[in-house]
């Protein structure tokens, strides 16, 4: 690679932002419901309902964005000897 910067721009790599604003989102609405309803309650809760709606929708956001470029079939488990120990990679169409 001689020192050169490699950006992978694939539509997978915009997985975990598009995860990001959706929990950005959620917090945002928990943030106006505390407001608007003086729900004081809210303050202790909105990390993790943020982030559980967050991994809940992070399976739904990978299929709409692997689903058109084919990454989504399952093509079976391989073995990969690297050094002493054996990886397991998960090959994707």
């Amino acid at each position: 690679m001689n020192g050169a910067v490699v950006f992978n721009l694939s539509p997978v790599s915009f997985i975990p932002v598009a995860v990001f604003m959706v929990s950005a989102v959620r917090m945002a609405l928990c943030g106006l419901c505390k407001k608007r309803f003086g729900w004081d309650w809210m303050n202790e809760y909105t990390l993790p309902i943020s982030m559980l709606g967050s991994m809940a929708a992070a399976r739904p956001i990978k299929q709409k964005i692997c689903r058109p470029i084919g990454l989504l079939e399952p093509m079976g488990l391989h073995t990969e000897r690297g050094g002493t120990s054996k990886t397991f990679l998960l090959v994707f169409r």
